[in-house]
């Protein structure tokens, strides 16, 4: 997430440092849409983070578990933006 504006990660990093559950997935949102990056906040989810492969990222455990989505509203476009390969970067 190249584009992501400082205050952005700062939110981030403020609303993983207060976990509201035992699994928490945080995932900022623009204008009522949702990036597709997430991260997590407990420490209790990095086992299911660990069984994951491709490029499905955490959409099954989100499936699994949308009680621990939690949104944090930014004013940043950049979140919208999704990179998977080093080719999708701007030179």
């Amino acid at each position: 997430m190249p584009w992501l504006r400082p205050a952005t990660v700062d939110a981030l990093s403020a609303a993983r440092s207060r976990p509201t559950a035992d699994l928490q997935i945080i995932a900022p949102r623009h204008r009522a849409a949702a990036a597709a990056t997430r991260c997590c906040g407990a420490a209790s989810s990095s086992p299911a983070l660990e069984t994951m492969s491709g490029d499905t990222g955490a959409r099954a455990l989100l499936r699994a578990r949308p009680d621990a989505l939690r949104l944090v509203d930014v004013d940043d476009s950049g979140v919208l933006r999704d990179v998977d390969t080093p080719a999708a970067l701007p030179p």
